[in-house]
């Protein structure tokens, strides 16, 4: 019985140093490729939470697919289809806001060849109009599609962990030139 263990351990050893390997042991261009992805979809999120934030709807709309696929979960339960359907959506819940902003916290992304998925943990913070006051965390979850080397989404599903309506302190101050557009 000894022996079978130690071979037993041998062959889960040798098994997992040669899986490791297959990982590990990429050619430079490969792990370079890796690294191109993985920073073109954090820059995607990062440039969606821009457009949201800044208003700016011609950025918002070169960031999907043109059949993309945009979901909301519960408590608001909406899903839109289309990017001209995505944008006038996003447009209608951001310009009824007199000061929002959409923090993307650190991601998990996974590419396989020209698709990918994330995750990424959100924080929002808005008011208007009026008193009415919007703070959230939640998570997205991605589906990409790398097409002309460019990575687009084709789907956001958006899930709230917390969600705020009280009123907070404060008031917004443009002087970072961040404008509504």
């Amino acid at each position: 019985m000894p022996l079978y263990v130690q071979r037993q351990d041998f062959t889960l050893f040798v098994n997992l140093h040669y899986n490791l390997n297959k990982v590990i042991m990429k050619t430079i261009e490969e792990r370079i490729l890796i690294l191109e992805d993985e920073m073109a979809i954090r820059n995607l999120a990062a440039k969606f939470a821009d457009a949201a934030t800044t208003a700016d709807y011609d950025a918002l709309r070169l960031l999907w697919k043109h059949d993309g696929v945009f979901t909301i979960n519960e408590p608001a339960n909406v899903t839109k289809t289309g990017v001209d359907n995505i944008v006038a959506h996003i447009t209608m819940l951001r310009d009824e806001r007199d000061f929002f902003v959409q923090f993307v916290h650190s991601g998990v992304i996974n590419v396989d060849g020209n698709n990918a998925t994330a995750r990424w943990i959100i924080h929002e913070v808005g008011q208007g109009p009026a008193e009415k006051y919007y703070n959230n965390y939640g998570v997205f979850n991605d589906t990409m599609e790398k097409i002309n080397n460019e990575w687009v989404f084709t789907g956001r599903v958006y899930d709230y962990m917390w969600l705020d309506f009280g009123k907070f302190e404060g008031k917004p101050i443009n002087n970072l030139n961040v404008v509504k557009k």
